[in-house]
């Protein structure tokens, strides 16, 4: 059986390298993209089975890329990783993947989740997410 597929867009090295260790230990293979310019370029060629996005780019925010990469594939849950987490934030990211998004603190950076995949339940803010996956 193929092992899961990640896409992880985030342009700070320290970052990428923590979450490809994790998920690599954990079995899935990582890409990785730095721009939301190279996100979309690597999302429209390959066939991810979920998508971590820091939401402060280069060359645009994650609220931005988010309904460009769901017009691709909607499937695709997308995490929301931010170190500028806010209730606004978690407010437009929720809105944007209505009733399939859930918020949830993790550690101090980065400071919030957003999950915006298809059939699941929104979920309080201080989920245990990814502990109870």
């Amino acid at each position: 059986m193929a092992k899961a597929k990640i896409l992880v867009v985030d342009d700070d090295e320290i970052i990428v390298f923590a979450i490809r260790d994790y998920l690599e230990l954990q079995g899935f293979t990582v890409d990785e993209a730095e721009t939301c310019a190279e996100a979309e370029i690597r999302y429209r060629a390959d066939v991810y089975d979920a998508v971590t996005l820091d939401y402060s780019l280069p060359d645009g925010n994650a609220l931005e890329l988010l309904p460009r990469l769901k017009a691709i594939d909607s499937r695709v849950p997308i995490i929301l990783l931010t170190g500028h987490a806010s209730i606004s934030l978690a407010v437009r990211a929720i809105s944007w993947g209505r009733s399939s998004s859930w918020v949830s603190r993790w550690t101090s950076r980065p400071s919030c989740w957003c999950r915006a995949g298809p059939g699941e339940p929104a979920e309080p803010a201080g989920s245990s997410w990814p502990a109870n996956r």
